[in-house]
């Protein structure tokens, strides 16, 4: 990877001023990373604004609806917009600037047929292995389909995910450009240490509740704060907990069913809003997650921001090295004297697992994910099928736990899934991070942006009643009442089920799987369930690689059936002992015992196998 740098000239503070300095005026948006390193430094705007027929595309809808409103000549394609909308918008147009989520993406291959003359701007596009932990498939498939462009911009001023991008093949010996400023924004981190970061952020609402405002050393008051979490299930019980009222605070997440309908629980007045324009008013409080962590823009005069990160889940964990230098930028006001600050909220982990033992655990899984491949892309159409379907519903419930397989649609191919064997190297590294507390925190952000000297704190007595304040239907609850509503009849009960599956496909998946009965052997417990669940997963591959070896009709030493199952009980991590009973009590053969005659005319014990069909 070449790595080019681009000087910015002093008093340059956005990209879209290139023609006001000699040395800029030719600078446009490369084909390769651009490492913008400053956020809010005008570069999609440049792309927005540019002569090229472009594509900005982002995983973040948020980001998309937000560049729409400041830019309203663009064509916003999400979901529900359809062929006829595309074909109309460019009858109208000779520079068309698509604003386009990642599935968007697909109806685009086949909405444009030339696309010699486009070019694609792929903004904050580090998400594609941050979003990796949930969505892996869909980062794949977006990074097969960007190859029918001959130029993409990889946008982001966090690129610092370099060592795991590399590795794939879309990154491969393309140049890597980096924007030098001189003149730089320093953002002040105040460290704040939590035993339990939630119930800091709820304290810090009731503070603003209460009137009680930060206040710079001139006096002046934030009288409004922003406070970036990583879950929608945090924010609405951080509203319980705090008995904050409608009118007070800004619900910002992603516009999904499910978070519509557990904000809508919180009572009349509360739903999911939006991010105020320019000169429109704020509300005293804003809650975020991860769906403006990117690209998109407030206008506050007097906002503070704060960033919660609990580490002790990988899904509310903030990657300091990333998203919080996405988080500085977010405040574009200058007259704002709060901008340059941000109050970090963490709490730090200890690692279950040690550096030689994951490599171990995540180099086997891989390298028995291709095994698998190679043997699924060689069925019968019949049999791709259903494998097809079994495979989606694994990793639904099981979010490659036990193995990286995938079928991609764009390639119509089972493949090692290598965003999610990234993701999983990558989550490992960041727990280290917050293990090593802030020394190690403090190295992530050698930013030119920070500035990291000032004095950590430790907020040590937070209150305990927030904690039993907080409180929703847990997953048993739910489990449970699911499995009594699929064990009775009527119409209204089944209308109940198809709701409550709606709502959490999962319930469908796990007892569609495991049936009621053993649910409940399992006390409703999710974490039981999973590990059931990939148990079973596990034991149908030892059955397809038994199948492999061609072992129905043989007859085998105790010796080297124990052999044969060590080396596939190893090959998928599984810590189980290797007995040759086990070929008749997990794994679908009858098996006699009886003597086996060896090459040398001697007899051993053993086993003649015949598979049951």
């Amino acid at each position: 990877m070449r790595k080019i740098e681009i000087n910015v000239p002093n008093g340059m503070k956005y990209l879209t001023e290139k023609n006001e300095f000699e040395s800029m005026k030719s600078f446009e948006l490369p084909n390769g990373i651009l490492n913008k390193v400053a956020t809010g430094c005008g570069a999609t705007t440049l792309a927005l604004e540019d002569e090229h027929k472009t594509i900005i595309c982002s995983p973040r809808n948020r980001l998309l609806e937000n560049k729409h409103e400041q830019h309203p000549d663009s064509f916003l394609l999400v979901a529900g917009v359809n062929e006829p909308d595309f074909i109309e918008y460019m009858s109208h147009t000779s520079r068309p600037k698509i604003l386009s989520s990642f599935e968007g993406l697909k109806k685009l291959k086949r909405w444009i047929v030339d696309k010699s003359d486009w070019r694609v701007v792929l903004d904050e596009f580090q998400f594609l292995l941050l979003d990796a932990g949930f969505k892996p498939d869909v980062e794949c498939e977006t990074l097969e389909l960007l190859k029918d462009y001959s130029y993409v911009t990889y946008l982001s001023a966090t690129p610092l995910l370099d060592k795991y991008l590399e590795q794939l093949d879309n990154f491969k010996n393309i140049d890597y450009y980096e924007l030098q400023w001189e003149a730089a924004r320093k953002i002040k981190i105040e460290w704040k240490k939590a035993k339990k970061p939630i119930e800091a952020a709820a304290e810090i609402m009731k503070m603003y509740k209460d009137e009680v405002y930060p206040k710079l050393e001139k006096g002046i008051e934030s009288k409004e704060c922003v406070i970036f979490l990583n879950s929608v299930t945090n924010i609405a019980n951080l509203i319980k907990a705090t008995k904050i009222q409608p009118e007070e605070v800004n619900i910002i997440v992603a516009g999904t069913s499910e978070n519509e309908n557990m904000i809508e629980k919180l009572g009349v007045g509360f739903e999911i809003g939006r991010i105020p324009l320019k000169g429109e008013k704020h509300k005293k409080i804003t809650l975020c997650t991860s769906t403006v962590y990117a690209g998109c823009d407030f206008y506050s005069e007097n906002a503070l921001t704060f960033v919660v990160s609990d580490c002790h889940k990988k899904s509310t964990t903030v990657d300091i090295a990333t998203e919080l230098v996405q988080i500085a930028g977010r405040q574009r006001l200058e007259s704002n004297p709060f901008r340059n600050f941000i109050v970090f909220i963490y709490n730090s982990t200890t690692s279950e697992i040690n550096g030689k033992e994951f490599e171990t655990m995540i180099r086997d899984k891989w390298e028995i994910s291709n095994e698998f491949v190679e043997s699924y892309n060689g069925l019968s159409p019949k049999a791709k099928l259903k494998k097809i379907e079994e495979v989606h519903k694994e990793q639904r419930m099981l979010y490659y736990d036990n193995d990286y397989i995938m079928y991609n649609e764009v390639t119509e191919k089972f493949e090692a899934n290598k965003m999610a064997y990234l993701y999983e190297r990558y989550a490992y590294d960041l727990q280290h991070i917050y293990k090593g507390g802030i020394t190690v925190i403090k190295e992530q952000l050698k930013n030119p942006f920070f500035d990291i000297t000032g004095k950590q704190e430790y907020i040590d007595n937070m209150s305990e009643q927030v904690e039993a304040i907080i409180s929703k239907e847990s997953f048993a609850d739910r489990m449970k009442r699911y499995c009594e509503y699929r064990n009775k009849k009527g119409v209204c009960i089944n209308m109940s089920i198809e709701e409550l599956g709606h709502r959490y496909p999962e319930l469908k998946d796990y007892y569609e799987t495991l049936g009621g009965d053993k649910i409940k052997d399992l006390h409703f417990k999710e974490k039981k369930i999973i590990n059931e669940i990939s148990d079973r997963k596990k034991i149908d591959k030892v059955c397809f690689l038994l199948d492999q070896r061609n072992i129905d009709g043989q007859k085998i030493t105790t010796d080297d059936i124990k052999r044969m199952l060590s080396d596939i009980y190893a090959k998928l991590g599984m810590k189980k002992a290797a007995v040759a009973t086990n070929l008749q009590d997990l794994y679908g053969y009858e098996i006699k015992y009886g003597k086996v005659r060896m090459k040398d005319g001697s007899r051993k014990g053993g086993y003649e196998i015949k598979k049951v069909k």
